[in-house]
């Protein structure tokens, strides 16, 4: 058996789970549903910068939720 990729991985638990919550800022909270669902938000915005399937690339996460 494959281990399964990042995404492959968050996938499957939003599908299994999708109203428990992924993260949490103070009294703000994300469900796995809602960010499956801005997914591909930021599949476009990295493809329009240029990011292509098999680059590399590092992630910075602000401490807001949106």
């Amino acid at each position: 058996m494959n281990p399964l990729l990042l995404h492959e991985a968050f996938l499957a638990a939003a599908a299994r789970h999708p109203a428990r919550v992924a993260v949490t800022r103070g009294d703000e909270s994300l469900t796995f549903g809602e960010l499956a669902d801005a997914l591909p938000t930021y599949v476009r915005a990295l493809a329009a910068a240029g990011v292509r399937r098999g680059d590399r690339l590092g992630c910075w996460a602000d401490t807001r939720l949106d």
